[in-house]
């Protein structure tokens, strides 16, 4: 078969192609500025602060200090560098970096694939994430979660690779570490993302206890190491802090009225009556729920006061972390591809995991089911939408193959796929 002769230079070029051929696509028929208009950071923060930082001005916003994640505003800052440097527009030369990104995060889905199901199942399935609906979302308008899921696949793949052995490889080890840090300077959500990996070790069972403890210590030593230029950086600032900051305050509090607040983005998302009452609280008592802890005292009194009224709460939420979008429309077509696509993925991880049995969670690429779940319950605490999800179920396509190929086998079991090879 033709394809089995396919060269990897190749297959990296057409999944290098496909996203930059689609978005020109997207531009080329309107496609982006009709249904490229779902809320995001990207107008009223990200573009602002790139635009001050690409000035000289700093990372301000409204004369301030912005608290925001860095990682998105200084691309879009080199960005408007290259733009001015070679005279490029700004909005399409974005658009094709972005696609590109996305690109090499099919390529690097590609390379995890391909030690379990070989060259033509692996290209398969990153053709298929290029193919999957809430991928392609993302060529429509930037947004942050484009770099991210490359830093997320990137530290993946590394972290495999230096786990994969009878002992730790250490160089993989680090680069695990730097693309966790970057993840998280990209967006908040990755916070605690480093502690999943550290869980993972733990279960390593292939390794001695002390050999898993001291992987597990040097890479979180090896995050903090990574974040400390973000610590000196906002310390020139007067506001020194490790780990970037976010608006979590403000989106946790979305994800308990967003059934009866009016956004002038948002349409209007059926709540069961209960609930709706229960919303009305909430929204009643913004004003004392301005930190974590504020909100977390509030969720757990009203919880005493509507308790069946939280549990339906906390059941949307974890449903709706799968399909919910932020402007509340086109959720039912959202729920029909989750359908033709998730289920299939969830079935992809359980035939790849069912021969082990318990045993499964000393493979390498246990770590994908476990970030899958950090996302889910991340995106549980905060507005519970789907873009949300993105970078997981990118992930659980390295699986994809596993619902029809019968050549399976542990990663451990063959030797790093090398391109060219």
């Amino acid at each position: 078969m033709w394809l089995r002769r396919l060269p990897v230079w190749a297959i990296v070029c057409v999944l290098l192609l496909v996203p930059l051929v689609t978005v020109i696509a997207f531009d080329v028929t309107g496609i982006s500025a009709r249904w490229g208009g779902e809320s995001s950071d990207y107008v009223g923060y990200s573009l602002p602060l790139g635009q001050s930082l690409a000035q000289g001005k700093g990372f301000m916003l409204d004369g301030e200090f912005s608290s925001m994640a860095p990682g998105f505003p200084f691309i879009i800052a080199a960005t408007i560098g290259l733009s001015d440097s070679f005279g490029l527009p700004f909005d399409q030369l974005f658009s094709c970096i972005l696609a590109l990104m996305l690109g090499f995060s099919a390529v690097v889905l590609f390379q995890l694939a391909i030690g379990l199901f070989g060259k033509i199942s692996a290209l398969l399935a990153a053709l298929l994430w290029l193919a999957y609906p809430l991928t392609a979302s993302l060529l429509l308008q930037p947004l942050s979660e484009t770099p991210f899921v490359l830093a997320l696949v990137l530290a993946v793949l590394s972290y495999v690779r230096a786990v994969e052995d009878a002992s730790v490889r250490w160089a993989y080890l680090f680069a695990a570490s730097l693309l966790l840090s970057v993840s998280m300077l990209l967006r908040p959500i990755a916070v605690a993302l480093p502690f999943v990996f550290v869980l993972h070790l733990l279960v390593l069972r292939k390794w001695a206890f002390p050999a898993r403890i001291k992987a597990a210590s040097v890479l979180l030593l090896f995050v903090v190491l990574c974040l400390l230029p973000n610590l000196a950086w906002t310390s020139s600032y007067g506001q020194p802090r490790l780990l970037p900051g976010g608006n979590a305050v403000a989106s946790i509090r979305d994800g308990l009225t967003f059934g009866v607040e009016k956004l002038s983005y948002r349409e209007a998302v059926h709540v069961p009556e209960g609930v709706r009452s229960l919303m009305l609280r909430y929204a009643a008592e913004q004003a004392t729920m301005q930190s974590v802890p504020e909100i977390t005292s509030t969720v757990l009194r009203l919880a005493v006061e509507y308790p069946m009224e939280t549990l339906q709460l906390a059941g949307m939420k974890i449903v709706r972390s799968l399909y919910g979008t932020d402007s509340g429309r086109n959720e039912t077509l959202m729920i029909l591809i989750q359908l033709v696509f998730l289920l299939p993925l969830v079935w992809g991880v359980y035939r790849h995991f069912r021969s082990s049995g318990i045993q499964c969670i000393s493979e390498s690429l246990f770590i994908i089911p476990l970030i899958f779940v950090y996302f889910w319950g991340m995106t549980f605490l905060v507005l519970s939408i789907v873009r949300y999800m993105v970078p997981a179920i990118t992930l659980l396509f390295v699986f994809l193959p596993a619902i029809y190929s019968k050549d399976e086998q542990p990663l451990e079991a063959v030797a790093p796929y090398i391109p060219g090879q």
